[in-house]
Parts: structure tokens; C-alpha cells; sequence
């Protein structure tokens, strides 16, 4: 997770007691590039022919083998740190509430979201 902030790569976290109904839903309107999960690879895999935006499907436990392997992927990874300019302003995390507004309502962190900025999701993402 931190490396997915301190990269600028924006997250939404996945609750697994919903329908894959409503996880393909979040998948869709975040515009998820690349889905890392470990506790709903079953789900995933059923709706994957759904998620055609989705590019890479990572797995944190290694165990699915339709998908990356997470700590393979660190492994082959360099040492060294890159260099990144994350811009404070840009979306650090978009957060769904829970059932039934799930799939109709998220909040957006903005990366400067430790001093407690946020914005709601309909004015930062035009919906």
C-alpha cells in the first residue's frame, strides 16, 4: 500500500463480503490498470472476461496461477529506488462506502490526504 502511494499509483481497497456484482462495479469506475488481491482471487477470476481495462492481475499469496505472483514481481524488481514526482493534488485512494450505495458512491483521498484533505468523488472525478 505505501508503495502504491509513495509511487502515486491511486488504490481502492476491494471488500471482499461484496457481491462480484459490486467488485466489478469499483473495478470499472476506478479505472483499475492492475488488480492485486489476495482474499477474492476466485471472484476476480470469474469476472475477469468482465475487466478488459484491467492489464495485470497480481496475487499477494502466489497460490493462483492466473495471475502474478506479487513476491516474484518484488523479486524481479530493481534495488533501486525511483525517482518519482507525485504531484499532492493528484488521487491517492478512491474509498467506497458500503452496501447499498457501494456501487453508486466513493470518496476520493487526494495524496496529500495525511493533512486531511479530500474531495468527494463526484467533484474530482466529473460524475
Amino acid at each position: 500500500m505505501f508503495g502504491l502511494i509513495k509511487g502515486g499509483f491511486p488504490q481502492t481497497i476491494l471488500n471482499p463480503m461484496l457481491a462480484a456484482k459490486e467488485i466489478q462495479y469499483q473495478i470499472d469506475h476506478s479505472n483499475h490498470l492492475c488488480d492485486i488481491t489476495a482474499a477474492i482471487c476466485q471472484m476476480i477470476n470469474s469476472i475477469r472476461d468482465q475487466l478488459p481495462n484491467v492489464k495485470h492481475f497480481i496475487s499477494f499469496d502466489g497460490k493462483d496461477e492466473n495471475m502474478l505472483d506479487y513476491e516474484a514481481l518484488l523479486d524481479s524488481a530493481s534495488g533501486q529506488e525511483p525517482k518519482i514526482d507525485v504531484d499532492p493534488e493528484s488521487l491517492a485512494e478512491l474509498r467506497y462506502t458500503g452496501e447499498p450505495q457501494a456501487v453508486r458512491k466513493g470518496q476520493c483521498f487526494i495524496q496529500e490526504r495525511g493533512r486531511g484533505y479530500e474531495r468527494p468523488s463526484d467533484e474530482y472525478l466529473g460524475i
